[in-house]
């Protein structure tokens, strides 16, 4: 995230970055769906734990203020 504050190396002003939206599902499943605003640290920490009973896929996706999407998952294996 940027705040719209900070300065690159060259002194120019970094474009504002804000997280509006969090979510992260296991198998399709939504585990945490997190709305954040301005008030809320430039990188906040979000600790979630899940005690997932079957393998699957746990997806995590962010919302950016630009509409930018991000999208990550990862495979779980239980057994």
């Amino acid at each position: 995230m940027e705040t719209g504050l900070r300065k690159d190396a060259k002194g120019n002003v970094l474009a504002k970055r804000i997280i509006e939206r969090f979510e992260a599902s296991l198998n399709g499943r939504p585990a945490l769906t997190v709305d954040l605003n301005r008030s809320v640290a430039a990188n906040p920490y979000l600790r979630l734990s899940i005690s997932p009973t079957e393998s699957g896929t746990l997806a995590l996706h962010w919302t950016e203020d630009t509409g930018r999407l991000t999208e990550k998952s990862v495979a779980i294996v239980v057994g």
